[in-house]
């Protein structure tokens, strides 16, 4: 009882020591922005757990139940944070904005061609070669 209230006032303290940080979301967050935020923190919460628990000295075994405590909870809240990415289409939508952002960026590198005055047959062979040069990244982590 006395250990729960302890930790109830401890959690009272960090949290109101966050607020006076006065770190606040933009106005113009997104559900979906706001969810990738909370999975992208969840997982670096639950690797900085796991190599926590990997780095407790033998000599320091008492600790072992904390860090565990501290590893189960961390991968408990990936867990839920990601099943409601899931639920709510969050991959889904992460690839519609791409989509849109790469079609901007299509329309943007065609209108600076027709500016500087480049033929359309070369424009092109140009977005092939532009194309494949994105792409290389991902090509080169599928193969690795």
């Amino acid at each position: 009882m006395k250990a729960a209230a302890a930790r109830r006032v401890a959690e009272g303290k960090i949290l109101r020591a966050i607020m006076r940080l006065g770190i606040a979301a933009p106005d113009d967050v997104t559900p979906t922005a706001a969810l990738h935020e909370a999975l992208s923190v969840a997982l670096g919460d639950f690797r900085a757990a796991r190599r926590a628990v990997g780095e407790v000295p033998l000599d320091g075994l008492d600790s072992l139940p904390a860090v565990v405590t501290v590893y189960e909870r961390a991968a408990d809240r990936l867990a839920k944070v990601a099943r409601s990415s899931l639920d709510a289409g969050l991959s889904e939508r992460l690839v519609a904005v791409a989509e849109d952002e790469a079609a901007g960026m299509r329309d943007a590198f065609d209108r600076a061609c027709i500016v500087v005055g480049i033929a359309a047959a070369t424009r092109s062979e140009l977005a092939l070669v532009l194309a494949t040069e994105l792409r290389r990244p991902l090509l080169q982590l599928e193969g690795a």
